[in-house]
Protein backbone atom coordinates (compact mmCIF):
# COMPACT_ATOMS: atom_id res chain seq x y z
CA UNK A 1 0.00 0.00 0.00
CA UNK A 2 1.42 3.75 -1.44
CA UNK A 3 0.92 6.74 1.23
CA UNK A 4 0.05 9.58 -0.89
CA UNK A 5 0.13 12.00 1.95
CA UNK A 6 2.93 13.16 0.85
CA UNK A 7 1.90 14.04 -2.56
CA UNK A 8 -1.20 15.23 -1.83
CA UNK A 9 0.48 17.30 1.13
CA UNK A 10 3.23 19.03 -1.59
CA UNK A 11 0.61 19.98 -4.06
CA UNK A 12 -0.94 22.27 -1.48
CA UNK A 13 2.49 23.69 -0.57
CA UNK A 14 1.94 22.53 3.11
CA UNK A 15 4.61 21.00 5.17
CA UNK A 16 4.21 17.96 7.64
CA UNK A 17 3.93 20.51 10.45
CA UNK A 18 1.40 22.59 8.74
CA UNK A 19 -0.82 19.36 7.69
CA UNK A 20 -0.39 18.61 11.55
CA UNK A 21 -1.81 21.81 12.36
CA UNK A 22 -4.92 21.44 10.25
CA UNK A 23 -5.63 18.35 10.71
CA UNK A 24 -5.42 18.74 14.51
CA UNK A 25 -2.47 15.99 14.53
CA UNK A 26 1.14 15.54 15.92
CA UNK A 27 3.59 15.53 13.38
CA UNK A 28 5.43 13.00 14.55
CA UNK A 29 1.77 10.81 13.62
CA UNK A 30 2.29 12.67 9.76
CA UNK A 31 5.76 11.44 9.38
CA UNK A 32 5.14 8.05 10.20
CA UNK A 33 2.50 7.77 8.09
CA UNK A 34 4.14 9.26 4.85
CA UNK A 35 7.31 6.81 6.15
CA UNK A 36 4.46 3.83 6.02
CA UNK A 37 5.84 3.11 9.39
CA UNK A 38 1.76 2.93 10.99
CA UNK A 39 -1.69 2.87 9.33
CA UNK A 40 -3.98 5.31 10.07
CA UNK A 41 -7.15 4.52 12.13
CA UNK A 42 -10.56 5.27 10.89
CA UNK A 43 -10.69 8.61 13.11
CA UNK A 44 -7.37 9.82 11.72
CA UNK A 45 -8.18 9.24 8.19
CA UNK A 46 -10.86 10.55 8.01
CA UNK A 47 -9.64 13.78 9.33
CA UNK A 48 -7.15 13.33 6.89
CA UNK A 49 -9.78 13.66 3.80
CA UNK A 50 -11.42 16.05 5.54
CA UNK A 51 -8.31 18.41 5.96
CA UNK A 52 -7.90 17.75 2.18
CA UNK A 53 -11.51 17.73 0.68
CA UNK A 54 -10.79 14.06 -0.59
CA UNK A 55 -12.02 10.75 -0.15
CA UNK A 56 -10.77 8.37 2.42
CA UNK A 57 -9.31 6.15 -0.60
CA UNK A 58 -7.63 8.98 -1.77
CA UNK A 59 -4.74 8.72 1.08
CA UNK A 60 -3.35 5.53 -0.09
CA UNK A 61 -3.18 3.66 -3.64
CA UNK A 62 -2.49 -0.11 -3.51
CA UNK A 63 0.98 -0.97 -5.69
CA UNK A 64 -1.06 -2.97 -8.11
CA UNK A 65 -2.82 0.40 -9.35
CA UNK A 66 0.97 1.72 -9.68
CA UNK A 67 0.82 -0.34 -12.99
CA UNK A 68 -1.97 0.80 -14.66
CA UNK A 69 -1.77 3.26 -17.43
CA UNK A 70 -2.38 6.71 -17.11
CA UNK A 71 -4.14 8.53 -19.81
CA UNK A 72 -4.79 12.44 -20.16
CA UNK A 73 -8.22 13.03 -20.20
CA UNK A 74 -11.01 15.88 -20.81
CA UNK A 75 -14.08 15.81 -18.64
CA UNK A 76 -17.42 15.36 -20.43
CA UNK A 77 -18.50 17.67 -17.51
CA UNK A 78 -16.49 20.21 -15.24
CA UNK A 79 -18.25 18.43 -12.25
CA UNK A 80 -15.91 15.11 -12.15
CA UNK A 81 -14.05 15.09 -9.20
CA UNK A 82 -10.72 13.70 -8.37
CA UNK A 83 -11.07 9.88 -7.35
CA UNK A 84 -14.31 9.57 -9.63
CA UNK A 85 -14.82 6.40 -11.64
CA UNK A 86 -15.38 6.50 -15.17
CA UNK A 87 -16.08 5.40 -18.53
CA UNK A 88 -13.55 6.36 -21.25
CA UNK A 89 -13.63 6.49 -25.20
CA UNK A 90 -11.02 7.62 -27.69
CA UNK A 91 -12.78 10.65 -29.69
CA UNK A 92 -10.86 12.95 -32.24
CA UNK A 93 -7.78 11.47 -30.87
CA UNK A 94 -8.24 12.13 -26.97
CA UNK A 95 -9.48 10.46 -24.37
CA UNK A 96 -13.16 11.73 -22.83
CA UNK A 97 -14.18 10.80 -19.10
CA UNK A 98 -17.69 10.00 -18.60
CA UNK A 99 -19.26 9.83 -14.94
CA UNK A 100 -19.93 5.79 -14.38
CA UNK A 101 -22.00 6.48 -11.35
CA UNK A 102 -24.01 9.24 -12.04
CA UNK A 103 -28.16 9.50 -10.19
CA UNK A 104 -29.83 7.79 -12.74
CA UNK A 105 -27.29 4.95 -14.03
CA UNK A 106 -26.86 4.33 -9.68
CA UNK A 107 -30.89 2.87 -9.54
CA UNK A 108 -29.93 -0.57 -10.57
CA UNK A 109 -26.68 -0.69 -8.57
CA UNK A 110 -22.78 0.05 -9.42
CA UNK A 111 -21.83 -1.40 -12.53
CA UNK A 112 -18.35 -1.99 -14.11
CA UNK A 113 -15.54 1.48 -14.72
CA UNK A 114 -12.79 2.01 -17.18
CA UNK A 115 -11.06 3.80 -15.25
CA UNK A 116 -10.83 6.39 -12.06
CA UNK A 117 -9.77 9.93 -12.00
CA UNK A 118 -5.88 11.25 -10.93
CA UNK A 119 -6.10 12.94 -7.54
CA UNK A 120 -3.79 15.82 -9.12
CA UNK A 121 -5.98 18.26 -9.39
CA UNK A 122 -3.20 20.34 -12.10
CA UNK A 123 -3.35 17.04 -14.26
CA UNK A 124 -6.54 15.79 -16.16
CA UNK A 125 -5.55 12.00 -15.89
CA UNK A 126 -7.17 8.71 -15.67
CA UNK A 127 -5.68 5.44 -14.38
CA UNK A 128 -7.26 2.93 -16.80
CA UNK A 129 -8.43 -0.35 -15.38
CA UNK A 130 -9.62 -1.33 -19.24
CA UNK A 131 -6.73 -1.89 -21.72
CA UNK A 132 -6.41 1.42 -23.67
CA UNK A 133 -6.67 -0.97 -27.12
CA UNK A 134 -10.04 -2.54 -25.70
CA UNK A 135 -11.36 1.20 -24.53
CA UNK A 136 -10.27 2.58 -28.20
CA UNK A 137 -13.50 0.23 -29.63
CA UNK A 138 -15.93 2.05 -27.59
CA UNK A 139 -18.28 4.42 -29.02
CA UNK A 140 -20.10 7.22 -27.54
CA UNK A 141 -23.57 8.86 -28.27
CA UNK A 142 -25.21 12.03 -27.17
CA UNK A 143 -28.80 11.99 -26.95
CA UNK A 144 -32.11 11.88 -24.94
CA UNK A 145 -34.06 8.78 -26.53
CA UNK A 146 -34.76 6.53 -23.97
CA UNK A 147 -34.55 3.68 -26.51
CA UNK A 148 -30.78 3.90 -27.29
CA UNK A 149 -30.60 1.23 -24.60
CA UNK A 150 -31.79 -1.27 -26.89
CA UNK A 151 -28.79 -0.60 -29.43
CA UNK A 152 -26.28 -0.59 -25.54
CA UNK A 153 -27.22 -3.64 -24.92
CA UNK A 154 -26.95 -5.15 -28.27
CA UNK A 155 -23.84 -3.54 -29.43
CA UNK A 156 -22.82 -5.47 -25.70
CA UNK A 157 -24.44 -8.94 -26.30
CA UNK A 158 -23.52 -9.42 -30.41
CA UNK A 159 -20.37 -7.30 -30.91
CA UNK A 160 -18.47 -7.19 -27.64
CA UNK A 161 -18.69 -3.32 -27.75
CA UNK A 162 -19.13 -0.81 -25.23
CA UNK A 163 -22.00 2.00 -25.75
CA UNK A 164 -21.06 5.08 -23.20
CA UNK A 165 -24.62 6.81 -23.50
CA UNK A 166 -24.43 10.51 -22.73
CA UNK A 167 -27.74 12.23 -22.24
CA UNK A 168 -27.71 15.27 -24.00
CA UNK A 169 -30.94 17.28 -25.53
CA UNK A 170 -30.53 17.87 -29.70
CA UNK A 171 -28.47 21.33 -29.35
CA UNK A 172 -26.17 20.24 -26.58
CA UNK A 173 -25.80 16.37 -28.60
CA UNK A 174 -24.92 18.60 -31.82
CA UNK A 175 -22.33 21.15 -30.04
CA UNK A 176 -20.58 17.93 -27.93
CA UNK A 177 -20.33 16.43 -31.72
CA UNK A 178 -18.71 19.89 -32.96
CA UNK A 179 -16.36 19.86 -30.44
CA UNK A 180 -15.22 16.27 -30.88
CA UNK A 181 -16.13 14.82 -27.72
CA UNK A 182 -18.88 11.98 -28.63
CA UNK A 183 -18.84 9.78 -31.56
CA UNK A 184 -22.47 10.83 -32.28
CA UNK A 185 -25.29 12.99 -32.12
CA UNK A 186 -29.02 12.24 -31.40
CA UNK A 187 -31.48 14.59 -32.62
CA UNK A 188 -35.09 14.76 -32.69
CA UNK A 189 -36.17 17.89 -34.63
CA UNK A 190 -37.98 16.41 -37.48
CA UNK A 191 -41.46 16.12 -36.91
CA UNK A 192 -43.86 13.96 -39.10
CA UNK A 193 -47.19 15.31 -38.64
CA UNK A 194 -46.67 18.83 -37.77
CA UNK A 195 -45.83 20.86 -41.09
CA UNK A 196 -42.16 20.28 -40.00
CA UNK A 197 -39.67 22.98 -38.55
CA UNK A 198 -37.07 20.14 -39.48
CA UNK A 199 -35.66 22.23 -42.66
CA UNK A 200 -34.32 25.14 -41.20
CA UNK A 201 -32.98 23.15 -37.92
CA UNK A 202 -30.97 20.88 -40.59
CA UNK A 203 -29.05 24.05 -41.71
CA UNK A 204 -27.98 23.92 -38.20
CA UNK A 205 -26.19 20.25 -38.76
CA UNK A 206 -22.46 19.96 -39.24
CA UNK A 207 -21.97 19.59 -42.75
CA UNK A 208 -19.62 16.66 -42.59
CA UNK A 209 -22.22 14.02 -41.25
CA UNK A 210 -24.40 11.26 -42.64
CA UNK A 211 -27.89 10.72 -41.34
CA UNK A 212 -29.23 7.68 -39.44
CA UNK A 213 -32.58 7.32 -39.01
CA UNK A 214 -32.53 5.21 -35.20
CA UNK A 215 -36.12 5.28 -34.18
CA UNK A 216 -39.67 7.02 -34.53
CA UNK A 217 -41.73 8.09 -31.53
CA UNK A 218 -45.08 9.38 -30.92
CA UNK A 219 -44.91 12.30 -28.94
CA UNK A 220 -47.70 14.05 -27.01
CA UNK A 221 -49.61 15.46 -24.06
CA UNK A 222 -49.24 13.68 -20.67
CA UNK A 223 -51.82 13.93 -18.25
CA UNK A 224 -53.17 12.65 -14.98
CA UNK A 225 -55.61 9.56 -15.70
CA UNK A 226 -59.11 10.59 -16.23
CA UNK A 227 -57.83 14.31 -17.32
CA UNK A 228 -59.05 15.93 -13.90
CA UNK A 229 -57.92 19.52 -15.47
CA UNK A 230 -59.73 18.56 -18.60
CA UNK A 231 -56.91 20.02 -20.78
CA UNK A 232 -57.57 19.07 -24.41
CA UNK A 233 -55.21 21.51 -26.64
CA UNK A 234 -52.04 23.92 -26.53
CA UNK A 235 -54.44 26.40 -26.11
CA UNK A 236 -55.39 25.28 -22.34
CA UNK A 237 -51.39 26.13 -21.78
CA UNK A 238 -52.58 29.70 -21.28
CA UNK A 239 -54.63 28.57 -18.08
CA UNK A 240 -53.69 30.00 -14.93
CA UNK A 241 -55.03 26.49 -13.40
CA UNK A 242 -52.79 24.24 -15.56
CA UNK A 243 -49.17 23.43 -14.14
CA UNK A 244 -46.77 22.34 -16.90
CA UNK A 245 -43.39 20.07 -16.84
CA UNK A 246 -42.12 21.76 -19.91
CA UNK A 247 -38.24 20.80 -21.61
CA UNK A 248 -35.48 23.23 -21.68
CA UNK A 249 -34.40 25.29 -24.53
CA UNK A 250 -32.16 23.78 -27.02
CA UNK A 251 -33.98 20.73 -26.38
CA UNK A 252 -36.09 18.54 -29.41
CA UNK A 253 -39.14 18.75 -27.28
CA UNK A 254 -38.96 22.47 -26.65
CA UNK A 255 -38.67 22.93 -30.54
CA UNK A 256 -41.53 20.86 -31.35
CA UNK A 257 -43.33 23.14 -28.45
CA UNK A 258 -42.54 26.37 -29.39
CA UNK A 259 -43.74 25.49 -33.15
CA UNK A 260 -46.90 24.63 -32.02
CA UNK A 261 -47.01 27.88 -29.76
CA UNK A 262 -46.03 29.61 -33.19
CA UNK A 263 -49.20 27.98 -35.21
CA UNK A 264 -51.70 29.10 -32.23
CA UNK A 265 -50.41 32.13 -32.09
CA UNK A 266 -49.55 31.83 -28.79
CA UNK A 267 -46.26 33.61 -27.64
CA UNK A 268 -44.25 31.89 -24.63
CA UNK A 269 -44.21 33.92 -22.46
CA UNK A 270 -48.59 34.01 -22.17
CA UNK A 271 -48.09 30.16 -21.27
CA UNK A 272 -49.27 29.69 -17.78
CA UNK A 273 -46.47 30.89 -14.97
CA UNK A 274 -47.00 27.74 -13.21
CA UNK A 275 -44.43 26.32 -16.08
CA UNK A 276 -41.43 24.17 -14.65
CA UNK A 277 -38.45 22.88 -16.91
CA UNK A 278 -36.59 19.78 -16.94
CA UNK A 279 -33.54 18.10 -18.12
CA UNK A 280 -35.56 14.44 -19.85
CA UNK A 281 -38.26 13.32 -20.98
CA UNK A 282 -38.87 11.10 -18.07
CA UNK A 283 -38.55 13.71 -15.41
CA UNK A 284 -41.05 15.73 -17.08
CA UNK A 285 -44.08 12.73 -16.55
CA UNK A 286 -42.98 11.78 -13.35
CA UNK A 287 -43.92 15.29 -12.51
CA UNK A 288 -47.17 14.69 -13.88
CA UNK A 289 -47.24 11.64 -11.91
CA UNK A 290 -46.60 12.29 -8.41
CA UNK A 291 -49.23 15.43 -9.04
CA UNK A 292 -46.72 18.54 -9.20
CA UNK A 293 -47.78 18.81 -12.96
CA UNK A 294 -51.19 18.65 -14.80
CA UNK A 295 -49.28 18.53 -18.24
CA UNK A 296 -45.91 17.19 -19.64
CA UNK A 297 -44.93 17.23 -23.48
CA UNK A 298 -43.50 13.94 -23.92
CA UNK A 299 -43.05 9.94 -25.50
CA UNK A 300 -46.46 7.72 -25.23
CA UNK A 301 -43.75 5.17 -24.27
CA UNK A 302 -43.54 7.27 -21.19
CA UNK A 303 -47.21 7.40 -20.48
CA UNK A 304 -47.63 4.07 -20.69
CA UNK A 305 -44.75 2.73 -17.94
CA UNK A 306 -46.35 5.58 -15.79
CA UNK A 307 -49.92 4.69 -16.04
CA UNK A 308 -50.96 7.98 -17.26
CA UNK A 309 -53.22 9.23 -20.41
CA UNK A 310 -51.69 10.51 -23.47
CA UNK A 311 -53.70 12.69 -26.20
CA UNK A 312 -50.61 12.26 -29.07
CA UNK A 313 -49.78 15.75 -31.44
CA UNK A 314 -46.96 13.99 -33.52
CA UNK A 315 -44.44 11.03 -34.78
CA UNK A 316 -41.45 12.58 -34.11
CA UNK A 317 -38.34 11.01 -35.70
CA UNK A 318 -34.78 10.33 -33.57
CA UNK A 319 -31.80 10.78 -36.01
CA UNK A 320 -28.08 10.00 -35.39
CA UNK A 321 -25.53 12.39 -36.51
CA UNK A 322 -22.06 10.76 -37.59
CA UNK A 323 -18.93 12.48 -39.19
CA UNK A 324 -18.38 10.91 -42.31
CA UNK A 325 -14.73 10.17 -41.33
CA UNK A 326 -16.39 7.94 -38.50
CA UNK A 327 -19.15 5.85 -41.47
CA UNK A 328 -16.19 2.93 -41.35
CA UNK A 329 -15.46 2.70 -37.80
CA UNK A 330 -16.21 -0.87 -36.87
CA UNK A 331 -18.06 0.13 -33.76
CA UNK A 332 -20.39 2.08 -36.11
CA UNK A 333 -20.65 -0.72 -39.06
CA UNK A 334 -21.81 -3.15 -36.10
CA UNK A 335 -24.21 -0.77 -35.16
CA UNK A 336 -25.58 -0.11 -38.39
CA UNK A 337 -26.17 -3.80 -38.96
CA UNK A 338 -27.79 -4.15 -35.51
CA UNK A 339 -30.62 -1.82 -36.44
CA UNK A 340 -31.29 -3.80 -39.60
CA UNK A 341 -31.75 -6.95 -37.58
CA UNK A 342 -35.39 -8.01 -37.17
CA UNK A 343 -34.32 -8.39 -33.27
CA UNK A 344 -33.36 -5.15 -33.03
CA UNK A 345 -36.76 -3.50 -35.38
CA UNK A 346 -38.90 -6.29 -33.49
CA UNK A 347 -37.61 -5.23 -30.03
CA UNK A 348 -38.17 -1.15 -30.90
CA UNK A 349 -41.83 -1.93 -32.40
CA UNK A 350 -42.83 -3.58 -29.07
CA UNK A 351 -42.46 -0.11 -26.80
CA UNK A 352 -45.56 1.61 -26.89
CA UNK A 353 -45.94 4.43 -29.53
CA UNK A 354 -42.71 3.72 -31.27
CA UNK A 355 -42.09 2.47 -34.90
CA UNK A 356 -38.95 1.00 -36.47
CA UNK A 357 -39.45 0.58 -40.29
CA UNK A 358 -36.90 3.02 -41.35
CA UNK A 359 -34.21 2.21 -38.60
CA UNK A 360 -31.03 2.13 -40.03
CA UNK A 361 -31.98 4.16 -43.11
CA UNK A 362 -28.98 6.55 -44.35
CA UNK A 363 -31.08 9.96 -45.00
Amino acid sequence: MRCLIPKLREERGWSQSELARRSNLSRQLIHNLELNKTFPSIQTAFRLAHTFGCKIESLFEDNETTSTPKVPVQSITPELAPSSRVNLAKVGGKWIAFPTDSSSRIENGFSATDGILDNNRREHTARMFTSPEEAEKHLVIAGCDPALQLIREMLAQTGKIKAILHSANSNDSLHLLRKKMVHIAGVHFDFCDTGNPSRSMKKNYPKDVEILRYSTWEQGWIIRPGNPKNFKTIDDLTRPDIRFASREEGSGTRTLLNYLLSQSRIKPPNITPKQKVFSSHLSCAREVAKGRADVALSLRAIATSLHLDFIPIAQVNFDLLIPKNLIQHPSIQAMGNILHTQSFRQNLASIPGYRSETSGTLL
